[in-house]
């Protein structure tokens, strides 16, 4: 099967929506890094789109265009990546880049955009790149990859120059050769120039002629170009047919030339006989799908004959409709076009009318409501007569709740009647008690007096000895009782004044009673003041009440009088009612607002027919057309379209009267029957044509092609090599390195230049840092080594000339 260098891009999947691969080692810091990388490249642009000018066409290839531009901005995106040309007017063409050099851009392309474009846009998707380093990553993680480990330093290089002995060369060049050729890893540092080139072709030739296969790589097609023809002037005829094979659309003019070198055109070559088989047996196919055709053909038109007829009626019935709904639909826009010649009048009219008997309607409604607003308002005048007499009281109340005030403090200062009641007769019984016991203490005072004397009295007469003791005892008692009486009354004094202080208690208590008996419902001043405070809002409120409601009464009268202004007003004007006016006008505008939409519907519904009319009318027509019936025109509106089917009809079943009908089924069975073998002879074909480039790659000993055709296509990634020799690869990430290191069985060859920039990355992350930002040179710690003075033996420095 031919392929187009254009159309061979990569199928692209999502990778955000696959299952997460379990990595280990440096796959999962590779897998990290990259994906660090592409939500960089989402924050800043996914999709690298670059404007382009002054497009040339340089070449042709089989399939392929090929044009150089100049980029208006820098661009960065490696050989071979594919992407899409956008040019004004045309759908996006497929391109692919094919090398970049300055401001010149070269892309190849998969149809014909003449020999010059004066701007294109070149829309290229970085983040796909990105993730197809980590599906190779995941694909081969459970394959060792020991040339990877050497290239990345973690085992030891081993083994020994090979001698070579080709006294033409400098001495830098034969170590770099007998390095590569003995050694499992070499690293040469090799700036751009033709020390460089020579050396590259130098190993691949001496690897041809030792029989070990070959894998190189550049970063750009121009280096691969260069090597290729480098290495095939050096084996000159020595070189057998299909050993060397370029992978992918070279840029240099000479290998345009060399179609031995390129994979298309070898294996277009031993493709040849299989193509011309293919093209006989594609032509026989095309003439049984043309009987085929025709005798479907036939039959579809005799099976549209018979049946048609029904549908051709169906399609008049419709017609008519159609045309009905038109006729009406012009009948109906007459008639509105009549009414609304004075339909501006008649709206000029209402609008003047309909104020006015609203104005009329209005002042009726006054009429009827002011009469209960006069009751209204002098029922609120009397609420408000009744409110202020209700405050009137309620400050009176205030006022002798103030003046009682102190009283009312005085008799809750004192005890209760009836308990000052009780403390008096409890003192009087005291008194009475006290009253008793000075009888009783002067009593016995007296008997002690007397006693006293008469004892005083028979002693000295006759116990002169024995009186003077019974005087003393005597005189004491004496004594003793004159002090009972003395205490007994000073009781009797003290209970009196207290009973004299609570009978002038229960005095004031009965006066205070007697006062405040009126007055006891009344309550105290905060009470009172409350309640004036109450009856003074509620005054406020029927006042505000009364004042609202005379507004209320004056401003409708005053509109009573406006409308009524106005109603006199329109009448002078008219001489006529402005409820007539409205009454007589409306119904008369109402109508046309009636017709109008009336004649709006059967618009529409003329409108849906003639579309569905026009829509199964033209399906009908391209049916026939495939029928080849009716004639090559194009109808514009439904009667046309029914007439060019109507005749379709008419040749259908003269067809149909000359088609046999039963030999034309049996023909299509015989064709369909014969095509199965074509069919499978044509598959076998194709299978082998997939096999012929399968075994042209097989077979190569020296493939070369780009990092990036490399990691994005499946072409090489079955195939194993004995070298594989990685150009510019200082220029190139480490995870794709280290991917084309794994196709090596014996050796890997690692050339760049140790003082060019690291590869550009725009994540900061630490283990973006590690694998994208820096060389390969850093990564193998070759380059530490070397700056310290002490290279190691498998690193070689080519003298630039």
């Amino acid at each position: 099967m031919q392929r187009s260098p254009c159309s061979s891009v990569p199928v692209r999947r999502s990778e955000d929506q696959q299952e997460e691969i379990p990595l280990s080692g440096v796959r999962a810091e590779f897998r990290t890094a990259l994906r660090a990388e592409i939500e960089a490249a989402k924050r800043t642009a996914a999709t690298s789109v670059t404007p382009l000018v002054d497009g040339r066409k340089t070449g042709c290839l089989p399939d392929a265009f090929q044009y150089v531009f100049s980029a208006k901005s820098a661009i960065n995106v490696p050989s071979d990546s594919p992407g899409e040309l956008i040019i004004g007017g045309l759908p996006p063409a497929e391109a692919l880049v094919v090398s970049v050099e300055g401001a010149d851009v070269t892309l190849s392309v998969s149809v014909d955009l003449g020999d010059r474009v004066p701007q294109a846009t070149l829309r290229s998707d970085l983040v796909f790149l990105l993730r197809r380093l980590i599906t190779r990553i995941e694909q081969s993680r459970r394959k060792p990859n020991p040339a990877g480990d050497r290239l990345l330093g973690e085992v030891p290089a081993s083994g020994v120059p090979e001698d070579i002995a080709d006294p033409l060369l400098a001495d830098t060049q034969d170590a770099a050769v007998a390095s590569s050729l003995g050694r499992d890893i070499t690293f040469i540092w090799a700036p751009p120039g033709a020390a460089k080139r020579q050396t590259v072709a130098l190993i691949g030739a001496q690897l041809y002629r030792r029989s070990r296969s070959l894998l190189l790589v550049c970063h750009t097609n121009r280096a691969v170009d260069q090597a290729v023809v480098e290495i095939a002037d050096r084996l000159g005829a020595g070189l057998g047919a299909g050993a060397l094979l370029r992978l992918g659309i070279p840029c240099d003019p000479r290998l345009r030339e060399r179609e031995d070198l390129l994979l298309d055109g070898v294996v277009r070559k031993r493709q040849q006989g299989l193509r011309q088989r293919q093209a006989k047996l594609r032509e026989q196919k095309r003439a049984k799908q043309r009987r085929i055709a025709e005798s479907e053909r036939l039959i579809g038109v005799a099976a549209w004959a018979a049946e048609g007829q029904a549908e051709l009626a169906d399609f008049l019935l419709r017609l008519h409709a159609l045309r009905t709904r038109e006729r009406t639909a012009r009948h109906l826009a007459e008639e509105v076009a009549r009414r609304a010649s004075r339909e501006a009048e008649l709206l000029a009219l209402v609008a003047e009318a309909q104020p006015s008997a609203r104005s009329a309607a209005e002042a009726q409604r006054l009429r009827g409501e002011l009469p209960q607003f006069v009751d209204q308002v002098d029922a609120a005048r009397e609420a408000v007569s009744v409110a202020e007499a209700a405050v009137i009281d309620a400050r009176r109340d205030y006022k002798k709740a103030l003046e009682l005030a102190p009283l009312v403090a005085r008799e809750r200062a004192l005890p209760a009647p009836d308990e000052q009641r009780r403390v008096v007769e409890a003192v009087a019984v005291r008194e009475a008690e006290a009253v008793h016991e000075v009888d009783v203490t002067r009593e016995a005072l007296r008997r002690a007096e007397e006693r006293y004397a008469t004892a005083s009295n028979a002693n000295a007469i006759q116990h002169r000895g024995r009186s003077l003791v019974f005087q003393i005892r005597f005189r004491l008692l004496v004594a003793r009782r004159r002090a009972q009486v003395a205490a007994a009354e000073a009781r009797l004094d003290a209970i009196r004044g207290q009973l004299g202080f609570a009978r002038a208690v229960l005095a004031e208590l009965k006066e205070l009673g007697c006062r405040l008996a009126p007055w006891r419902k009344l309550g105290s001043p905060a009470t009172r003041e409350a309640h004036l405070k109450r009856r003074e809002a509620e005054r406020e409120l029927l006042a505000a009440k009364e004042a609202d409601l005379d507004e209320r009464r004056v401003r409708l009268e005053c509109q009573l009088a406006e409308a009524t202004k106005a109603v006199e007003h329109f009448r002078k004007r008219h001489a006529v009612e402005p409820r007539g006016v409205v009454a007589r006008v409306q119904p008369q505008l109402a109508e046309l607002r009636h017709l109008r939409a009336q004649q709006r519907e059967i618009g529409r519904e003329a409108d849906d027919l003639r579309k569905a009319l026009d829509a199964d009318l033209g399906i009908r027509l391209v049916a026939t057309r495939a029928l080849g019936l009716g004639r090559s025109s194009s109808p514009e509106n439904a009667r046309d379209r029914f007439a060019e089917v109507a005749l379709a009809q008419f040749e259908a079943r003269q067809l149909a009267t000359e088609t046999d009908v039963a030999a034309r089924e049996a023909e299509v069975v015989d064709c369909r029957r014969e095509l199965a073998p074509i069919d499978e002879e044509l598959g076998r074909i194709d299978a082998e044509l997939e096999a012929i480039r399968r075994r042209v790659i097989t077979g190569a000993m020296v493939i070369a092609t780009t990092l990036t055709r490399l990691h994005l296509w499946n072409e090489v990634q079955d195939r194993r090599f004995d070298t594989v020799i990685m150009d510019e690869a200082s220029m190139a990430p480490i995870p794709a390195l280290w991917l084309a290191a794994r196709l090596a069985d014996s050796n890997v060859v690692v050339v760049g230049d140790v003082g060019q920039l690291p590869p550009i990355k725009q994540s900061k992350h630490p283990l973006a840092e590690k694998w994208l930002g820096r060389d390969v040179f850093d990564a193998s710690r070759v380059r530490p080594t070397r700056n310290g003075g002490n290279p190691p033996p498998h690193f070689v420095q080519l003298n630039s000339y």
